[in-house]
């Protein structure tokens, strides 16, 4: 069953948590993507990381893609995985 936005814990607890790191956030096919301020990244991943009903211990991958032209033109996308609940999360 896919998820919606309005529903994920992970994005609930990261606005509670930091409202200001959130640019954006969108679901599409059931999958959660959340578009962290790049100043913010490394607190977001701590926390999801350390949050035990999170547990978002494990990631999975890191890629980067090139927007030429666009400003920024790289954008980074973490793709983590919880190790508690079933659950998986897109970062960028």
């Amino acid at each position: 069953m896919p998820e919606s936005l309005e529903s994920n814990k992970a994005y609930a607890r990261i606005r509670d948590f930091d409202p200001q790191a959130i640019e954006d956030a969108r679901e599409f096919r059931g999958e959660i993507t959340i578009y962290i301020r790049s100043s913010r990244i490394r607190a977001i991943c701590e926390f999801l990381r350390d949050m035990p009903d999170l547990n978002f211990k494990y990631l999975s991958d890191v890629t980067a893609v090139d927007l030429y032209p666009a400003e920024p033109r790289f954008e980074v996308v973490y793709h983590l995985r919880s190790l508690g609940p079933a659950s998986t999360l897109r970062l960028k």
